[in-house]
């Protein structure tokens, strides 16, 4: 019928027509009205409007069953401001065919549509740019459907309750709706694969709340929504991978709350929201990985709180910037094998893991962190089987706070100023080579008051790697800075038996004493030593001076012998009180006075 031209309507209602209909190249005029009036219409085989087929009206389908194809290539449909092509409810039991310059100045309405075979709007170009260029909700597809190689639409695509049987392909489609939803896809069902290429590109909205891909979901292009959400897919669900390739750029906040990956979860290229979240996952489940690779940059927040991944995460070469905010906040998050952020990850902005739990290690050894304004690093009550903290001093503080770890890496050239350990439990440090002293001083960086626990945690380190002289070192470390603000005699405690730590000093104490005592003594007799007893025994200095010590303990020298002149007797005096300090340091430190918090 290329040769059939009308002026008006055509008509063909409830019409039944037994072969095909073929309007190839027909030209159809009706400006004000219909320009093909179809509705109920039933062919048999195929319909083909192709061929340089135009219509300056409205091409009305509604209801209509065509058993074989329905074919629109290279046809031209305008109905400015109103519907090009109506076809809700349409049947199609072969394909359906809109591609190869197929283009509209109109609404194309295809709600409740069933195509039996695939649907291709391939290189097509539609145009509804004051509302929706495709209206397709509730569409049922049972193969593949195309909108790729070329597809320009102006106005958006709603795909809301559609079914795909096959893959979805949106391939170098260019979507154009600013401000708006650019597709709205809705608990979409696809039952294979849904591919946006790299020359796929968005603007306004891509909205997949709800829906469910059996394949994977590879996402390469442009998404631009300056004016809030990029990707709005929250509770989608992605049998197999979900991939954001290299040349994926989402300008707007990328949403994945509730989603379920359920192979993995990859980001690469860019995305940008420095007003607020540019990637929020609240309760993200994702099977196995996730990865965020090959120079992934973020410009505002990363959202995992409460998200669960099932192998691994990696923010190797990541640069996550949200200057004095939150880079990364993470409450909650599981990870069931490994954390990387190694390898070139920077973040400007806080890093927030606070009460997550990472299965096997938490990795930053390489990590550049900066917030200067406050935490770079925050880690309460997380708990990780191997910590590997930033060799590079952060730039802000790291907040340990009733974390667990079980491995703990770390170096004292890239301790932070302020370190906070209060709570902080850890079976055992990596580093040997920091020395005791060394990490006393790493206790020290904590700001608040004195906590007993910080010393019993690292003693306990040190005793279960076998150090005990170490673990020693740290418990009279302990003592002493309970002790020194409110104990005067904390000194006395500390050089005598170390509080009960090193009673060997008592030893040293009084091997120095008995010396002195005997310099004394030697130098005392016979001048100044005066037997008090009837039968003396012979007087030896040392002896004297040992007997004058023992508080308890007799050896017969000191009710024999007694010195004359005041010096020798103050000396004597002091001798005797020195002993008895001994005898109590050591007693005290025996039975665990002095231990006690």
């Amino acid at each position: 019928m290329g040769w059939l031209i009308a002026e008006g309507e055509v008509r063909f209602t409830d019409a039944r027509i037994g072969r095909g209909l073929e309007l190839d190249g027909a030209t159809l005029s009706n400006p004000a009205g219909y320009a093909l009036f179809a509705k109920g219409l039933n062919v048999e085989t195929s319909m083909l409007c192709s061929e340089g087929f135009s219509a300056q009206g409205e091409i009305r389908l509604a209801g209509a069953r065509i058993g074989g194809q329905l074919v629109f290539d290279t046809a031209s449909l305008t109905n400015s401001g109103a519907r090009a092509l109506f076809a809700e409810r349409i049947t199609v039991g072969q394909d359906m065919s809109c591609s190869r310059g197929f283009s509209t100045q109109g609404e194309v309405r295809l709600l409740g549509a069933h195509i039996g075979g695939q649907l291709s709007v391939a290189g097509a170009s539609l145009s509804n740019p004051a509302g929706v260029a495709l209206r397709a909700d509730s569409l049922t597809v049972d193969h593949d459907a195309y909108f790729g190689d070329g597809l320009i639409v102006r106005g958006g695509i709603t795909l809301a309750d559609a079914h795909i049987g096959g893959h979805l392909a949106f391939g170098k489609a260019n979507l154009t709706n600013p401000g708006k939803a650019a597709l709205y896809a809705d608990r979409l069902t696809v039952d294979q694969d849904m591919q946006c290429g790299d020359e796929f590109s968005a603007q306004g909205e891509v909205r997949l709340p709800g829906a469910h891909i059996s394949g994977q979901f590879t996402l390469a292009g442009t998404i631009t929504n300056l004016e809030g959400t990029a990707l709005y897919a929250d509770q989608l669900t992605v049998a197999q991978n979900l991939r954001c390739g290299t040349g994926f750029s989402a300008q707007g906040e990328v949403r994945l709350p509730g989603a379920r990956i359920g192979g993995q979860l990859a980001f690469a290229g860019n995305i940008s929201n420095p007003e607020g979240a540019a990637l929020t996952a609240d309760r993200l489940i994702v099977g196995l990985d996730v990865y965020c690779k090959d120079g992934f940059s973020v410009q505002g927040e990363i959202r995992l709180p409460g998200a669960h991944i099932g192998m691994n995460l990696s923010l190797n070469e990541a640069k996550l910037t949200n200057t004095s905010k939150m880079a990364l906040f993470a409450d909650g998050l599981t990870v069931g094998q490994d954390m990387f952020c190694t390898s070139g990850f920077t973040a400007t902005g806080e890093i927030r893991l606070l009460g997550a739990s990472i299965g096997t290690s938490l990795d930053l050894a390489s990590a550049k962190l900066g917030n200067p304004a406050g935490l770079a690093l925050g880690l309460g009550g997380a708990d990780i089987k191997t910590l590997r903290l930033p060799r590079q001093r952060p730039d802000g503080e790291i907040d340990l706070t009733n974390a667990k770890v079980g491995i703990l890496a770390d170096d004292p050239g890239s301790w932070p100023t302020v370190l906070k350990l209060r709570g902080f439990t850890y079976d055992s440090l990596e580093n040997q080579k920091v020395s005791t002293h060394a990490r006393l001083q790493w206790l020290k960086r904590d700001p608040g008051r004195f906590t007993p626990q910080l010393y019993d945690q690292l003693a306990a380190a040190y005793q279960r790697a076998g150090d005990e002289p170490a673990a020693r070192k740290v418990a009279v470390a302990k003592q002493w800075h309970r002790r020194r603000a409110f104990d005067p005699l904390n000194l006395l405690w500390y050089i005598t038996v170390g509080y009960g730590h090193r009673t060997w000093l008592a030893g040293i104490w009084l091997v120095a004493l008995v010396g002195l005592g005997t310099w004394i003594f030697r130098g005392a007799y016979p001048a100044h030593m005066m037997a008090v007893s009837a039968n003396p025994p012979p007087f030896h200095a040392p002896v004297y001076a040992l007997d004058i010590l023992l508080p308890v303990i007799g050896l017969g020298e000191k009710t024999a012998w007694q010195p004359r002149g005041s010096a020798y007797l103050y000396w004597s005096w002091a001798l005797t009180v020195a002993g008895w300090v001994l005898a109590t340091a050591v007693v005290a430190g025996l039975t665990g006075i002095l231990k006690r918090d």
